[in-house]
């Protein structure tokens, strides 16, 4: 992603489609000035995640977490507190 940005800035292409927190992680990473975050989002997917086999005692714990924070809208009011790009 880091060469679709370095393309966008060097006026090559207008736009750079990719994941919202990556593309802000990078734009931060790479001090890019002039960034701006579309909104709403084209698309949305579900987010799996992945444990290490070596924490799977951890798991029922990790679920029941994470159920809880989507439940309450910890989840929503993290995704929202997050700053533009």
């Amino acid at each position: 992603m880091s060469l679709a940005f370095e393309k966008m800035m060097m006026g090559r292409t207008d736009l750079v489609l990719g994941n919202r927190a990556s593309g802000m992680a990078l734009s931060k990473l790479m001090r890019l000035d002039g960034i701006t975050v579309l909104e709403p989002a084209l698309a949305s997917f579900p987010v799996y995640h992945y444990l290490n086999k070596k924490y799977e005692g951890l798991l029922p714990r990790l679920a029941s977490v994470l159920r809880q924070m989507q439940a309450d809208k910890t989840i929503e009011r993290i995704q929202k507190s997050l700053p533009p790009a």
